[in-house]
């Protein structure tokens, strides 16, 4: 994998997710990532995901929303 995004097991806080969040939709508006359709969701029915590919390298990647409380989301290489 070339790509230049890295795994997020888990964010530290709910600012940081946020953040992600606002820098994942910039790469989506400069052309960097393109948002894919999940195609399995792993986090259940009831958590929000998100995937994306990353049009450098195409390799696609999983947003998972946190569920506070219980899970602080992630960011991880799918392919």
């Amino acid at each position: 994998m070339n790509c230049h995004w890295e795994n997020i097991d888990t964010f530290r806080s709910l600012n940081e997710f946020e953040s992600f969040v606002a820098w994942m939709e910039n790469q989506i508006e400069t052309g960097r990532a393109i948002e894919v359709s999940v195609e399995k969701k792993s986090a259940g029915k009831m958590i929000s995901e998100r995937w994306f590919s990353c049009t450098n390298c195409q390799s696609k990647w999983r947003l998972v929303y946190p569920d506070p409380g219980y899970f602080s989301g992630s960011f991880l290489f799918i392919e």
